[in-house]
């Protein structure tokens, strides 16, 4: 599914920077397991319809430096701890879903 961040959105500015583009693909979250809250701090519970899932796999190698760095940044982690924690499929990088505007294909 592709993402698609609303002009208006707070952290269209930060995703923009980030990603290169207002287009993201995603996935719905998959529940309760995926760690949201980041490296060394405890998994968030979250709605999964308020969120949806950066699939990260689907990211361009200068896409995934940039989301290492800014998430580095965010979370005073070194670039390899995000890279290990992006790169474990138990986690996962939440969209907020009134950020975003998803386009669902009936026939992809």
């Amino acid at each position: 599914m592709t993402a698609i961040f609303k002009h208006s959105a707070a952290s269209y500015q930060n995703w923009f920077s980030v990603l290169g583009t207002d287009r993201v693909e995603v996935l719905i979250p998959s529940g309760p397991s995926v760690n949201y809250a980041g490296p060394g701090r405890a998994t968030k519970a979250i709605d999964p319809s308020k969120f949806y899932q950066i699939n990260v796999a689907s990211l361009s190698p200068v896409q995934r430096q940039r989301l290492v760095q800014y998430l580095s940044r965010k979370w005073k982690q070194s670039a390899t701890v995000i890279e290990e924690w992006i790169s474990d499929s138990r986690n996962g990088i939440p969209l907020i879903s009134s950020d975003v505007v998803v386009a669902m294909g009936l026939f992809q």
